[in-house]
């Protein structure tokens, strides 16, 4: 039988919203920060294929910088073994497996980290 838990996330802050794919989990904090966990393409490099607990995806690749401190994610969503997310600029960043071309960045190769797809190739038909 299916029933609620709660999960400690520590070290996430408060969590404002949840996605779940196939293998893996996304939460988004009230800072606009993203934590990933489970198993697959989580968008930390090649080297993370697996964790049993929140991995922070640094800001930085959702343009987070000096120059643009406040830069924050706004919405998080995930496929079967994919994610997205939106910033507050409106942006859309992809990464995981890109199935047949599934994210939309112009090329058939996995994304392990977060990618901004170019708009030439957002052109739906």
């Amino acid at each position: 039988m299916n029933s609620p838990h709660h999960l400690p996330l520590k070290g996430c802050g408060k969590v404002v919203q949840a996605a779940c794919g196939g293998t893996q989990v996304a939460v988004l904090n009230e800072r606009g920060e993203v934590f990933v966990w489970g198993y697959g393409i989580l968008g930390k490099g090649p080297k993370l294929s697996e964790s049993s607990s929140p991995e922070l995806i640094p800001p930085t690749l959702f343009g987070r910088s000096e120059f643009s401190p406040s830069a924050a994610v706004v919405r998080i969503r995930c496929g079967l073994s994919h994610f997205a997310a939106v910033t507050d600029r409106g942006e859309l960043f992809v990464w995981g497996k890109n199935i047949r071309g599934c994210l939309g960045i112009g090329k058939k190769d996995d994304q392990f980290f977060p990618w901004r797809p170019s708009p030439s190739w957002l052109h739906l038909s």
